[in-house]
């Protein structure tokens, strides 16, 4: 077995385990959680609607989950999030353990969770066939796709089918009789997608590559915009608009994500670059980075005047924060303060830096293994852009692995969207050193 793990890692929140008293503590919330607890009496119980999970095959923290609900001549869309709030209570142990950990890391070994796993994937996950506790929101969309009706609440679901992407995927295309809901979710859901092409949003739907490992073999995973992805994808980014209505409309504090507009390529010099990365890469080359702040502001890629994410409050701390702000608005409960919101977003964003630096650490150390391993074979690389011009290194796609990868262009002179040959001139993972090379 490897012993490698990223340098980054070492000393690092994540590095840590949770210790006895915490897994103690994780122990007693699995055997309470089906006891009555307060506020259960007031929930929404949406238990009859079928209800569908989508996720990779042998995800663990199931967070999400929807279904369709038709009354009278309305479509609903119906999506749900996990509830941990109803087991880990503020300023509770886990939940300071939570805050610490920021995220959940996600390394090619596996994951590093936020809360301990038995709980995470226990009791606080959407599970087939339990029934369990959700944040939940029910959107009707107008003719062009616009939010027309929305409201939110807290609920009891019970998962009918969890299904894996490809799944979803059968679901959507066949729409077999009786079971026709998710190919309608499907459709409406690329009519938001539309919805949000029409207002700016910028669509980069590509294929990504990303190394796993799995009892010790090395694998590239090929994760291809399916209907079944693009549908959730949209699902979520609907269910973080509604929170960010929800959180302007009640004048509450919540950690909304924005990214300020940029200027883009002209049309006509977009339209001398092929479509697809190369094309991409020029857009991107233009955006900000998103930022995340207690008052709602516009994002630019998503085409939405305001977003907050709410979709994983399994794995990511500032999720569940949005989820205690929105409880305790609903029933009536003092909220965090802007000044304390703000600093707790301030105290995360180190951590969160830290935890992307962590995992690309982790990727390039398996990229260089997996490079090794194949010395002498050629993949097919577009040219996207040069990143040091002086030392002849640029910026590629390579289609096959579908990654950008980095290359030395000894002799050429190419030109965004031209096609090179990238093979491996060096690939030593015990020296971090990896050399490739394009022709």
């Amino acid at each position: 077995m490897d012993p490698y793990k990223p340098c980054t890692l070492s000393g690092s929140v994540w590095s840590t385990s949770f210790g006895d008293v915490l897994e103690t503590e994780a122990k007693r919330l699995i055997s309470t959680a089906e006891d009555s607890l307060p506020g259960d009496d007031n929930r929404l119980d949406l238990c009859a609607l079928p209800t569908y999970t989508l996720d990779d095959a042998g995800t663990c923290e199931i967070d999400d989950a929807l279904s369709l609900e038709i009354q009278g001549c309305e479509a609903w869309i119906w999506i749900h999030i996990a509830d941990p709030a109803r087991l880990i209570l503020r300023d509770s142990p886990l939940d300071q353990e939570a805050r610490r950990r920021a995220t959940s890391l996600y390394l090619a070994d596996g994951v590093l969770p936020m809360f301990p796993l038995a709980l995470a994937a226990g009791p606080l996950s959407l599970r087939v066939g339990q029934q369990s506790a959700a944040l939940s929101v029910a959107i009707h969309l107008d003719d062009d796709g616009a939010i027309a009706k929305s409201y939110i609440t807290r609920s009891w679901v019970r998962p009918r089918y969890g299904l894996t992407y490809a799944d979803g995927d059968d679901l959507i295309e066949f729409a077999p009789p009786g079971d026709e809901s998710l190919a309608a979710l499907s459709e409406l859901l690329q009519k938001r997608s539309q919805w949000r092409r029409q207002q700016g949003a910028l669509m980069f739907d590509r294929t990504e590559g990303r190394f796993r490992r799995s009892d010790g073999e090395l694998l590239l995973q090929l994760v291809e915009p399916t209907p079944a992805r693009l549908m959730v994808s949209e699902a979520m980014l609907l269910m973080g608009t509604v929170v960010a209505e929800f959180g302007r409309r009640e004048n509450l504090v919540l950690p909304f994500r924005s990214q300020p507009p940029a200027e883009l390529p002209s049309q006509t010099e977009l339209d001398q670059l092929p479509k697809g990365p190369a094309r991409d890469t020029a857009i991107k080359l233009c955006l900000s980075r998103s930022v995340q702040r207690t008052q709602p502001m516009a994002h630019f890629s998503l085409g939405l005047s305001a977003y907050v994410q709410a979709t994983s409050p399994i794995r990511r701390y500032l999720d569940l924060t949005a989820h205690y702000q929105i409880i305790a608005c609903l029933e009536g409960h003092p909220p965090t303060s802007e000044n304390d919101l703000s600093e707790l977003i301030d105290d995360l964003d180190y951590l969160l830096r830290q935890s992307i630096q962590i995992s690309r650490e982790d990727q390039h150390h398996w990229q260089q293994v997996w490079f090794a391993q194949r010395q002498g074979e050629h993949w097919k690389a577009e040219f996207l852009r040069w990143l040091r011009p002086h030392k002849r290194l640029a910026l590629v796609y390579v289609d096959d692995l579908a990654m950008d990868l980095v290359g030395q262009v000894p002799h050429a002179k190419p030109k965004p969207g031209d096609h090179l040959v990238l093979s491996v001139n060096l690939a030593e993972p015990e020296r971090n050193e990896l050399q490739l090379q394009l022709n």
